[in-house]
This record gives C-alpha cells, structure tokens and sequence, in this order.
C-alpha cells in the first residue's frame, strides 16, 4: 500500500508529465521486446532460406546430371520439367566448368 502512496505522491507532484514519462517508458518496454521478437523471426527465416536455396542448386545440378547423363532425346520423353530448366538456365553455372 505504501508503494501506491508513493506513486500517487510522485504523479501528483509531477503533473501531467509524470503520466508522460510512464507512457514513454511503457512504450519503450514494449518496442524492446516486439524487436527481440522480429529479430529472432529474421534469423530464423535467413535460416531457412539458406537452406532452401542450397536445396534448389542442389536439386538444379541433379537436373542438369541427369540430362547429360540420359541424353536429350530420352529426357525430353521421361522428364519435361527438365526442358524448362533448359530454357531458363541451360547447364547452370556449376556445370560449364566441367
């Protein structure tokens, strides 16, 4: 109760400003956390889209292998999905240095 006292004696004897500096320190607790939050979201999602684009190289070289091995006729006929990496990338950039 005395704790009550003192903070009823403290805004009364600081008027308006005193509900003031209570707001802004009220705001400031708030942003401080909601920035932890966006901050671990942000790396999380720099994780996993890390991961997703070593995925996609992985699954694109995979692709060109696999075209270079069967040969253009039979992949054309077994896998067309090959025929747009084709268009969009030809060998990929790990595949013309072999």
């Amino acid at each position: 109760m005395e704790d009550l006292n003192s903070i009823v004696q403290w805004l009364q004897a600081t008027g308006p400003y005193g509900v003031l500096a209570i707001i802004g320190w009220l705001f400031r607790r708030v942003n401080e956390r909601k920035e932890k939050t966006l901050q671990a979201i942000y790396e999380t999602m720099a994780e996993q889209t890390k991961a997703q684009a070593l995925a996609t190289a992985k699954v694109h070289e995979e692709l060109v292998r696999l075209r270079r091995d069967l040969g253009q006729e039979d992949l054309d006929k077994t896998l067309p999905v090959l025929a747009v990496v084709e268009r969009e990338g030809g060998e990929g950039e790990g595949e013309k240095s072999r």
